[in-house]
């Protein structure tokens, strides 16, 4: 009973205050006060303000939660990220450049083209006026004269044909590739044991690499104007031209010779010893390389 008597006296208490804030005039009611008015936006501004704190610590007690399955997570990447640096390989494939095609012209060329050639036929109008000497050596223009084969008597300014095309650009030459890519796993794995002997794949790689840096020098080589060549850099040179043929066209090569002859262009340390005959023939094996024999020449192409 106390305890009740206890909730009317304060619900009584509650609405005496109540009834003391209350006023019969409207506009004399506190509700209408500035300042209330002022103190009631704050209060609501700050209760937006709580709400949205309540729901960021709400959330942030759910990550709490995902956090022991997170941290695993994290620390498995962590074991594979270390293994991966423990075993990263010495030669990495190269990227595949995706092959990008020529677009169609453009109606708008073919436009230009028959706007110019409307112009052209108007300066050949222009220029078919032409005076003539008469009987009494008088001069007199004739329009449109033409000569006994029928066509215009006026060429086109500077010889240019009437319908001509506007000239398009050459098209640039396809870049040689002088690089022989690294022998992947798989590759290694299928190839024949005779063939690979004592070679690891590091050691097929690293030769691979070796004989890709020679024939980049080569060719870096063959840029320098004969000019500022040594006698035997001159002989190299006319010989690399005079060893080329159909098969060896838009392909880098080098030949048996130019191995031999490597110090005078190359710091490459390359050689044709078993190790290096073999891999030209794991390298060939893959179709990455082939040799084109002919002329007293071993030409070594790359594909």
């Amino acid at each position: 009973m106390d305890e009740i008597f206890q909730a009317l006296a304060s619900r009584i208490a509650d609405l005496r205050a109540i009834a003391q804030l209350r006023t019969p005039h409207p506009p004399d009611s506190i509700t209408n006060d500035p300042l209330f008015i002022s103190l009631s936006r704050t209060v609501e501004s700050l209760e937006k303000r709580v709400a949205k704190m309540s729901a960021a610590v709400a959330q942030e007690k759910e990550a709490l939660l995902q956090q022991p399955s997170l941290r695993q997570t994290l620390e498995e990447q962590r074991q594979d990220l270390e293994h991966m640096l423990a075993n990263m390989p010495k030669h990495l494939p190269r990227s595949q450049r995706p092959h990008v095609t020529a677009a169609p012209e453009k109606p708008r060329e073919r436009r230009e083209d028959r706007e110019n050639g409307k112009t052209r036929e108007k300066d050949d109008d222009r220029a078919s006026v032409e005076p003539i000497v008469g009987r009494a050596g008088g001069v007199r223009p004739v329009l449109g004269s033409h000569n006994a084969l029928g066509s215009s008597a006026a060429s086109s300014p500077a010889g240019t044909p009437r319908n001509a095309v506007s000239a398009k650009p050459p098209p640039k030459k396809p870049k040689l590739n002088m690089v022989i890519g690294p022998i992947t796993v798989t590759e290694f794995d299928s190839l024949a044991k005779y063939q690979v002997g004592r070679l690891t794949r590091d050691k097929i790689n690293d030769i691979i690499a070796e004989f890709s840096s020679l024939v980049a020098d080569k060719y870096t080589f063959m840029k320098i104007p004969p000019a500022k060549m040594t006698k035997n850099q001159r002989d190299l040179f006319w010989e690399h031209k005079k060893v080329a043929t159909p098969e060896t066209t838009g392909k880098a090569f080098v030949t048996e010779k130019d191995v031999k002859d490597k110090d005078l262009f190359s710091k490459s340390t390359f050689r044709l010893d078993p190790s290096g005959r073999s891999v030209i023939a794991i390298v060939r094996h893959l179709g990455r390389l082939k040799e084109v024999r002919g002329g007293g020449h071993t030409r070594l192409v790359i594909l």
